[in-house]
């Protein structure tokens, strides 16, 4: 887990070993495994070069053969309505799976660049609860916090170095617990029910404290939260839709990993919140992978048999692969 996520090994169950999405084979060499995981394999039709990576050690030279997955993240460079100031900007969106980024001028509402990636996080979890687990776990809160600062500060910088413009301001808008897990904040309250937080507010934070190479004046927010696990990232819709100031009954749904919907209009707004990741998703168990290249996503006739379509027009992506593949 430490080596093999940057190759496009994902393990969306956190390590568990439950989902057998990080199956890896062995052209070479020797990893070693429980006898427990092996007959696993076993049981899914996979002959004795295979190994789950999440529960495999490393202790001598070896050679791997990886699948990993094309994945389509999606975002534009449309400009918005907003109330014009000087300078440039970077609004942020930290997604459970996906980061999206976008550098702004601020006097025209022009999106100069955007960078989407996915969250490096997704190895200790690829949904809410499990990232939590981990999180919970000796050294995991420090850790994922570790990781989602560094990989934000990669993206600003290249941005920067791409287009010449230096931000001076970063707004970050996410679910709850990407809020904690970014600001370090303790995540046990998430964990339990009634699943609440009192952490709820706006956080500011200081580039140096980041790791951020950024002129010490720029301003850094990660916009408060709404509680439970309804963010930041519904606050921005809810805006950015005018749900707020429209008398007109509006329904905005935010269908994520981590799922929001918000029903109302200037008088009164409730929100709600689902797990979508799993449900979706097929998180911790065996059959099943998130929306890349390769899945499935529709089923229908055709003629006396099933026609699917598949995410990217390529052939489908097969759950177990044989070596006579």
């Amino acid at each position: 887990m430490d080596l093999l996520p940057e190759y496009g090994i994902e393990f969306p169950c956190g390590g568990k070993g439950t989902c057998l999405n990080c199956k890896i084979r062995i052209l070479g060499g020797e990893l070693e495994t429980s006898a427990k995981y092996k007959a696993l394999l076993q049981q899914k039709g996979l002959d004795s070069e295979w190994r789950l990576a999440c529960k495999s050690f490393i202790s001598q030279d070896v050679t791997l053969e990886v699948f990993p997955y094309g994945d389509l993240i999606l975002a534009d460079n449309s400009p918005f309505a907003f109330a014009p100031s000087s300078g440039y900007g970077i609004a942020i969106d930290l997604g459970t799976t996906t980061l999206v980024m976008h550098l702004v001028d601020m006097a025209t509402g022009r999106v100069i660049d955007a960078v989407t990636a996915v969250n490096r996080q997704s190895q200790y979890g690829a949904d809410i609860m499990s990232r939590i687990s981990y999180a919970l776990s000796p050294a995991g809160l420090a850790k994922l916090s570790r990781l989602i600062r560094e990989q934000t500060g990669q993206i600003i910088q290249g941005m920067v170095v791409r287009n010449g413009c230096v931000p001076r301001k970063i707004f970050m808008v996410g679910n709850t617990v990407m809020h904690h897990l970014f600001s370090g904040t303790d995540v046990y309250s998430l964990s339990q029910f009634p699943f609440t937080t009192k952490e709820r507010a706006r956080k500011s934070f200081e580039a140096d404290a980041l790791g951020w190479a950024l002129p010490e004046a720029t301003e850094i927010v990660f916009q408060p939260i709404i509680g439970g696990f309804v963010g930041s990232d519904v606050v921005a819709g809810i805006m950015a839709t005018g749900m707020d100031t429209s008398d007109d009954l509006t329904v905005f749904i935010d269908l994520g990993t981590n799922g929001e919907i918000a029903v109302g209009n200037r008088d009164r707004i409730m929100v709600a919140s689902t797990a979508a990741g799993p449900a979706f998703e097929g998180m911790q168990i065996s059959q099943g992978m998130r929306a890349v290249t390769g899945a499935v996503s529709s089923v229908f006739p055709l003629g006396n048999k099933l026609g699917v379509h598949v995410i990217g027009e390529c052939k489908p992506e097969r759950h177990m692969r044989q070596r006579s593949d």
